[in-house]
């Protein structure tokens, strides 16, 4: 397992940070956020695949990294079902966490026209009180 070095992040500054970045956090934004050296970068570059083998954080090539089990802030969902009350919620598209089920989003439309189920979004995820909430893009 690797050892953080004097300059890096702890493991739980690199998930506090990547939960509360206003912006997807892929490695050069996580360096930037911490002020890294280019020689930091590459201790960064190992902890960060240490903690995908651990299963703390979810990646793919080219891609941001998010909480395990949690929603990228951006994403494609599929209407999975609107309620009696006219609420819609929506499923992610690709979802690769084992042993977690899905989460179910309520969606927040904008003035356009009305969401059918199977339809797919693009939109905005943010975790709200007890649950998630997407707004469409």
């Amino acid at each position: 397992m690797y050892k953080p070095k004097a300059g890096l992040p702890t493991r739980e500054q690199i998930l506090d940070f990547i939960a509360t970045s206003d912006v997807p956090a892929g490695k050069r934004e996580i360096a930037k956020g911490f002020g890294l050296s280019a020689q930091d970068k590459i201790g960064l570059k190992a902890l960060l695949k240490d903690m995908a083998d651990e299963g703390l954080i979810d990646s793919a090539p080219g891609r941001a990294f998010h909480k395990m089990g949690g929603i990228p802030k951006v994403t494609v969902l599929r209407i999975a079902d609107v309620d009696d009350g006219g609420n819609v919620w929506a499923v992610p598209e690709r979802w690769e966490a084992k042993g977690i089920p899905p989460p179910r989003l309520r969606v927040r439309e904008r003035k356009r026209g009305a969401l059918g189920v199977g339809e797919r979004i693009l939109a905005r995820t943010e975790e709200a009180g007890n649950g998630w909430i997407a707004h469409s893009m």
